[in-house]
């Protein structure tokens, strides 16, 4: 199994306007940088860095994508998400991937264990895995094989629409909850969440960690 991975990135200078009720544009150019660098370095405990492909048209980003060992590829102006993680997609087939990851650069508490665990329900299966957002509407991770057979439907209800073409094709569909995935950053009432949905991820892996200690 050859494993890619792609994240497209729209702006680190004009990304999250969304946010601006609740953030002033230097602390959101502040903010993209750092999820892209996080999301860089979870990625990479998964996947190899010459094996991650960065689509984006903002030369920030290309440069913090090439520091950290990434493929850069450049969007093409008047290209859509879908289009542009086509282009990832489509590159890295040309180098032999048989198994993709997709991933948006929006997720602030992604972590390598969330993406391992994510990654490997994916490869046992051998089957295409979602997890939406935790409103169970878009789609934060995308894991698939043969992934030059798949259309993608970013945009919307994606994680239902992903779905139904993963069925369309004739695969498999494995819908696994990741409590440090399902969270993105997009609104503001997302930054209003934020801090309370890190305390019970928190919480949650606190009380994992005990009780696997407990059991050892």
């Amino acid at each position: 199994m050859t494993l890619w991975a792609v994240i497209p990135v729209r702006s680190i200078a004009n990304g999250k306007s969304r946010l601006a009720p609740v953030m002033s544009r230097p602390r959101r150019q502040i903010l993209n940088r750092t999820l892209l660098v996080r999301t860089l370095r979870a990625v990479a405990a998964v996947v190899e860095a010459r094996r991650i492909v960065v689509v984006s048209r903002c030369p920030m980003t290309q440069d913090i994508a090439r520091r950290h060992g990434a493929v850069v590829l450049r969007e093409p102006l008047g290209a859509d998400l879908n289009r542009a993680i086509e282009i990832g997609r489509d590159y890295a087939a040309g180098r032999g991937c048989s198994r993709l990851l997709i991933l948006p650069c929006d997720l602030p508490l992604v972590t390598s264990a969330g993406l391992s665990g994510f990654v490997r329900q994916g490869v046992r299966r051998d089957t295409v895995a979602i997890c939406s957002d935790r409103h169970g509407v878009g789609t934060n991770a995308l894991f698939l094989r043969r992934p030059a057979r798949f259309t993608f439907r970013f945009g919307g209800r994606s994680a239902v629409a992903h779905g139904l073409e993963a069925k369309k094709i004739g695969q498999a569909v494995v819908w696994k909850k990741v409590p440090s995935i399902e969270f993105d950053l997009d609104t503001p009432d997302d930054y209003r969440d934020l801090y309370q949905y890190a305390s019970r991820l928190r919480d949650r892996n606190s009380r994992q960690h005990t009780f696997a200690s407990q059991m050892e």
